[in-house]
């Protein structure tokens, strides 16, 4: 897609298998887009932020429900219930809920990887700097997702302020600067909210590093755990039309 991947291993297995279609090299976890920081520069990001503009509506997967209002006064439809988002607790979250005593829930905390590494501050830096123009076309469509819904009267809905303030969308956080992304999880409380994440794990320092590539030590002062291997793809999902 963006640059050579044959060289990803998944990449090479599709590739040698006659049976599999060109769609496989495509979805594997390390196309070609994993090279793309190579190359691309502030130019492509902000021809692809002009690009996104031009679209009459993209929704961000940030504030699904807000989304949903914005397009349906942009394309001006009706909405019923079915239309929104619904909040559902994950499987986890309902084996502990249906613990009734408090002393049960503590003994069945759950270890949840994917947590912790959303959680630590080194997985965030590196995934910033693999990723920065990703970030800084977020943050730029993000703010014209705002004013859009500014346009249309809706920011101010209870509802929609709801949403964008549980993903600190519309305000003061810039997507762009990577103190304000990830220094948000060298917070005292913010450390000692991960460090108990990750001790329900019960997993030594050299299996997080082989299986997640990643060992946070936010031994004071905080925020200096040393960068690894880049993570996943940053969060934020555009959607347009």
């Amino acid at each position: 897609m963006f640059g050579d991947s044959t060289a990803c291993a998944q990449v090479s297995k599709c590739l040698n298998n006659s049976s599999k279609s060109g769609a496989c090299a495509m979805t594997t976890g390390c196309h070609g887009y994993r090279n793309a920081s190579k190359y691309l520069g502030r130019a492509h990001a902000e021809n692809a932020v002009a690009n996104l503009a031009d679209h009459a509506f993209f929704g961000l997967l940030e504030a699904y429900n807000a989304s949903v209002l914005l397009a349906a006064h942009v394309f001006d439809v009706d909405l019923d219930d079915d239309d929104f988002a619904k909040s559902r607790e994950s499987s986890q979250q309902r084996t502990l809920s249906s613990s009734s005593s408090s002393s049960t829930k503590k003994k069945n905390k759950v270890c949840s990887p994917q947590r912790v590494l959303r959680d630590d501050a080194s997985a965030c830096r590196a995934v910033f700097a693999a990723h920065a123009w990703d970030f800084y076309v977020y943050e730029k469509a993000h703010r014209i997702f705002c004013d859009r819904l500014n346009d249309a009267g809706l920011v101010g809905r209870p509802d929609v302020r709801r949403e964008l303030t549980a993903n600190r969308l519309c305000e003061d956080l810039d997507f762009s600067q990577v103190d304000h992304v990830c220094g948000l999880l060298e917070t005292p409380d913010a450390v000692r909210r991960f460090l108990d994440q990750r001790d329900n794990c019960k997993y030594d320092e050299a299996t997080w590093e082989k299986n997640y590539g990643f060992y946070w030590k936010p031994n004071p002062p905080a925020g200096q755990g040393a960068q690894r291997r880049p993570g996943p793809p940053p969060p934020g999902s555009l959607a347009f039309h």
